[in-house]
């Protein structure tokens, strides 16, 4: 599979993603539920009260959504979602170990980051703004309107975004093949990124039995 960045991001834009296969979804079993409990209690320890403007991972993506040409107060980060949850003590959603395993990390990093069920993306995707009249289902925000916002497109049109995925390419008790992405800000380094894929990749082993076949 192939991931491009269009012009219009290449300069404040970088990925990471994997592609595995073989993946069961289930629910979240006592490994990964322990996890994510002591991440989410580090968290709130660390940070309640605080405003996530004043944390540096937020603020990063927050950098991230300015350079784009987003009001991060307005359409907030995935990761953003993430940490005002937990910071709240309002824990993370227990939804499947896929999802889970991916909200821990984006938890971790506070980058946004996005999963994808690889059948039902059409081809090649690309990160680039959304155009004008382009919509789609957002998983539990109902439709989006997606002119001017961050989206990854295949042959049928967007299917994810760094705000919120889409519902047509989202991962369910029937999927096995599996595209994780992970969006940072340009200034990110090489390093970070070979870092957090490889965080992807053992969640991905460890907890969902998923075997990765493509990385970049």
């Amino acid at each position: 599979m192939k991931i491009t960045i269009a012009d219009e991001f290449q300069k404040v834009l970088r990925l990471a993603w994997v592609l595995a296969e073989g993946a069961t979804v289930r629910p979240r079993e006592a490994a990964l539920a322990g996890e994510i409990d002591s991440l989410a209690a580090r968290v709130k320890r660390e940070h309640a009260g605080a405003e996530p403007a004043t944390v540096p991972g937020i603020a990063r993506a927050r950098r991230l959504f300015h350079a784009i040409g987003l009001d991060p107060t307005r359409y907030r980060p995935s990761s953003e979602a993430l940490f005002r949850r937990v910071s709240k003590g309002q824990g993370l959603y227990a939804i499947n170990n896929v999802v889970d395993s991916l909200n821990l990390h984006s938890l971790e990093t506070l980058l946004p980051m996005g999963l994808y069920d690889v059948d039902q993306v059409d081809g090649d995707a690309e990160a680039r703004k959304g155009r004008t009249g382009e919509t789609y289902e957002g998983i539990g925000r109902g439709p989006q309107n997606l002119e001017g916002k961050p989206v990854l497109a295949d042959g049928k049109g967007p299917f994810g975004s760094p705000i919120s995925d889409s519902t047509r390419s989202m991962v369910r008790e029937s999927t096995r093949r599996v595209l994780w992405v992970i969006y940072a800000p340009m200034g990110t380094g090489d390093a970070e990124l070979e870092q957090g894929r490889r965080r992807a990749e053992d969640l991905l082993v460890r907890h969902c039995g998923a075997r990765v076949v493509e990385r970049g």
